[in-house]
């Protein structure tokens, strides 16, 4: 057995304050995008259900 004191959160310890910004505005710029692709398919799903 081995008796090692890290944990899982031990692997972001290098990061930097700017790196953690960094990654921090994209996944909130992904969140808004995918936020925005699902209205754009509701909108057209509505418009062919419309049309049809």
């Amino acid at each position: 057995m081995s008796n090692s004191t890290s944990d899982s959160t031990s692997n972001v310890d290098h990061l930097s304050a700017q790196d953690a910004s960094f990654m921090q505005n994209w996944i909130i710029q992904e969140a808004v995008e995918g936020l925005f692709y699902g209205i754009e398919f509701f909108l057209t799903l509505s418009a062919i259900y419309f049309l049809v």
